[in-house]
């Protein structure tokens, strides 16, 4: 029963973020369908169905990229040496993801023209994208010194190990184990921490739900679901020019996107391994 929990909640969790996807995707066809009369479209606009057909097909051909380079496990890809979805990893593959399958998508319609490349990332795009692969290495790079510490000091690796890699837990919450052992009283409470006790009396930290992990996927999902709005009408312009220049991700996203992931690093910076 519990594997069967398990899986539907894996499930669960993938579904969650194709519906997103198609939700951002859909508002923007009903805020386009209902807007008031605008000037004609460029001769080179594409049509709504295009529109849709180049973004999934993009997205199709990168899902199939992200299958093969994993062994056709694709979410393998977001799991870390803990046996854990890594919220690192999990923004920067979701980005990258989007950004190549926009990419993909442009590149296809301007070679059907006989246009080949010509497609150019503005300045705050390049910088956001950075951030995210940045953010990667550096929270990486702090576990990764704080666990060679402790064993050097002669502890043992604090990094816990999960039984289970579980998609929205281990996305949101902190990275306390769950007790192997059935829990034998009732949940207590001191300070920050939740503890229970398990069989043979001893007391066992539960995860808790992390602030600074869940602002991340907060804000990556944002970050993303915002400029597939952004590339849907980007699709109106005219792109059979020699060279043209993907939407540009206007200030405000960038700065609560640099905020989110600084917090983010800055929580794994203070705080404890297998607590952060």
């Amino acid at each position: 029963m519990e594997m069967l929990v398990k899986q539907f909640r894996s499930i669960l969790a993938q579904t969650s973020l194709v519906v997103l996807s198609t939700v951002a995707l859909s508002t923007c066809v009903l805020a386009q369908s209902t807007a008031a009369a605008v000037p004609a479209p460029p001769a080179s606009a594409v049509s709504t169905g295009l529109r849709l057909l180049l973004l999934f097909g993009g997205g199709a051909v990168t899902f199939a990229l992200y299958s093969l380079l994993s062994g056709l496990h694709p979410l393998l890809l977001l799991v870390g040496l803990d046996n854990r979805y890594s919220n690192s990893k999990f923004q920067v593959a979701l980005w990258f993801f989007m950004l190549i399958s926009v990419y993909l998508a442009f590149f296809a319609f301007r070679m059907h023209h006989g246009l080949i490349g010509g497609i150019e990332i503005p300045q705050n795009l390049f910088i956001l994208t950075g951030m995210s692969a940045f953010t990667y290495g550096a929270a990486k790079g702090i576990t990764t010194s704080k666990v060679n510490d402790a064993i050097a000091q002669g502890k043992p690796d604090p990094k816990i190990t999960a039984a289970a890699p579980s998609f929205l837990n281990d996305l949101t919450h902190s990275d306390a184990a769950v007790p192997a052992l059935p829990v034998v009283a009732p949940v207590a409470v001191e300070g920050n921490v939740v503890l229970a006790t398990v069989a043979g009396g001893r007391r066992r930290r539960l995860p808790t739900l992390d602030l600074g992990d869940t602002q991340m996927v907060v804000v990556t999902l944002l970050a993303v679901g915002t400029y597939l709005c952004s590339i849907y009408y980007f699709f109106g312009t005219d792109l059979l020019k020699p060279t043209i220049t993907l939407p540009n991700v206007d200030n405000t996203i960038l700065s609560i996107f640099g905020l989110g992931h600084g917090a983010y690093l800055t929580k794994k910076a203070v705080g404890n391994v297998g607590e952060s």
